[in-house]
């Protein structure tokens, strides 16, 4: 991967960014997602097989940027767990939750969710420790969101 402390910098600066889709990127970490969490216009972030961003990342996140973000995906990003779900769960304008491919997230990490009273897309496929009764709970905790537990989740256009 070819971003450096210095390409995070420069993003963070960056102050009509909007979306941001970010792949397979191996320094990406969490104090690097706090400084893009910074970013005053961000509404929409996925991030893809970033496997140094974790809960702390994801605390930041939601106490930086959880007022605004619309959008979060967060597939294959294999530090996440049910702690990070409880900063997911205090993001309050978030419309779309992606989160597939994790093996540590539980039921119990989901139970967050139906706290964000705007989301009304969550995608938890292929999700080692959650399964079909996991999801049909979760579906009767959020009556108002279309729950779906299986594809590849939520991409950017």
């Amino acid at each position: 991967s070819r971003v450096t402390e210095a390409v995070i910098a420069r993003l963070s600066e960056m102050n009509k960014l909007r979306e941001m889709w970010i792949s397979e990127c191996p320094r990406l970490n969490d104090s690097a997602l706090a400084r893009l969490a910074t970013i005053p216009t961000l509404k929409q972030i996925a991030l893809t097989r970033c496997n140094d961003v974790g809960d702390e990342g994801l605390s930041e996140l939601s106490r930086i940027a959880g007022g605004r973000l619309e959008v979060l995906g967060l597939n294959r990003c294999y530090g996440i767990s049910n702690r990070g779900m409880a900063a997911v769960g205090r993001m309050q304008m978030l419309r779309v939750f992606s989160l597939c491919f994790n093996s540590s997230v539980t039921l119990g990490g989901l139970e967050h969710l139906p706290q964000v009273r705007t989301l009304n897309l969550v995608f938890v496929g292929d999700c080692r420790r959650v399964d079909q009764e996991d999801l049909e709970l979760l579906r009767q905790m959020m009556p108002g969101a279309r729950v779906v537990g299986e594809g590849t989740g939520w991409q950017m256009r």
